[in-house]
């Protein structure tokens, strides 16, 4: 039995359009419960925008990194000790006897 080629075309459509509403329709079911909207401040957004940017964050991490650095040039430092001697001998002279 041969098929007429507009038919198929049309049965092929038909199924696609039912395999998108049957994905829509388990999309509205399985979907996570809505949340009611939130105020937000100005404060709020940037906070968001400063904690989400990467370049700010690359800055937070590098400015992290330079404070560990000093930390440990400073205990460096702190366990650098030198002690330098230089023995010396002299004789003074005694009261005399007269």
């Amino acid at each position: 039995m041969i098929q007429h080629p507009r038919r198929t075309q049309k049965s092929i459509r038909t199924n696609i359009l039912r395999l998108g509403l049957i994905a829509a329709a388990l999309a509205l079911v399985f979907r996570p419960p809505l949340r009611p909207a939130e105020f937000l401040t100005l404060e709020k957004a940037l906070e968001i925008a400063f904690r989400n940017s990467p370049s700010i964050q690359e800055a937070y991490f590098r400015l992290q990194t330079s404070g560990e650095n000093l930390k440990a040039q400073q205990a460096g430092l702190k366990s650098q000790f030198s002690l330098t001697l230089n023995p010396s001998w002299s004789r003074t002279p005694g009261p005399s006897a007269t």
